[in-house]
């Protein structure tokens, strides 16, 4: 995973159900229970500015 110069990590979530190949050269999250943590919130977490 590259980090650009202004300090960016690019996220996207893949909401499709049919499986898919995923590179190795990112990070991945998967959400395990969805009673623990919502995706979408996950998503928010990560654009939110102040972080």
């Amino acid at each position: 995973m590259q980090v650009t110069r202004d300090r960016t990590i690019h996220i996207v979530r893949y909401a499709d159900e049919t499986p898919s190949i995923m590179s190795l050269a990112y990070k991945i999250f998967q959400v395990i229970d969805k009673n623990t943590l919502n995706a979408d919130f996950l998503m928010l977490y990560f654009f939110e500015t102040r972080i």
